[in-house]
């Protein structure tokens, strides 16, 4: 197992929003996946990477930002480039705690963040297909063969998310 602890920034960055909506910024995490990838395949192929501890920002993550709807740009950003570079289990930071948890901390009603994890969890199977986009960096996109057949006699459907920051 490859350990990377994948964090997006402090909870107390006054950039924070700024940065979840940055592209650019958000593709600097492509290069941690490639590297991590590319060091398995060449040192320990019998090995699977994993995401630890994500929550996007340290220090319980950003009241009113890592507990709301704009955080799942992050998160579904992640989610996509985990599985495009191979990385076989991402854990997220807490299911209650702090403000990056799923759950609200007083009220246990589930964050955006949670119903994001949900559909990916429903939805997305194993297999990663390739997109090659060359449009606008503000639009990201991914794909995977459904986790389940839709028939007995069907092929697995693709479903593909793409959103705009």
């Amino acid at each position: 197992m490859y350990n990377v602890d994948n964090i997006l920034f402090s909870g107390n960055d006054p950039r924070i929003i700024a940065r979840i909506m940055d592209p650019n910024y958000l593709s600097r995490f492509a290069d941690t996946f490639r590297n991590v990838k590319l060091t398995i395949q060449r040192h320990g192929p019998w090995s699977s990477a994993w995401v630890g501890e994500a929550g996007g920002a340290y220090n319980s993550g950003s009241r009113l930002v890592s507990n709301t709807f704009l955080n799942s740009f992050w998160y579904l950003d992640q989610l996509g480039m985990a599985s495009k570079y191979n990385t076989k289990v991402y854990c997220r930071q807490a299911l209650i705690g702090g403000n990056y948890g799923l759950l609200d901390l007083e009220t246990f009603i589930p964050n955006p963040d949670y119903y994001s994890a949900l559909l990916w969890h429903r939805l997305m199977g194993k297999g990663v297909l390739s997109i090659d986009f060359s449009g606008s960096s503000f639009l990201r996109a991914y794909a995977h063969c459904s986790k389940h057949k839709v028939t007995t006699y069907s092929s697995p459907f693709v479903y593909s998310f793409s959103f705009s920051i």
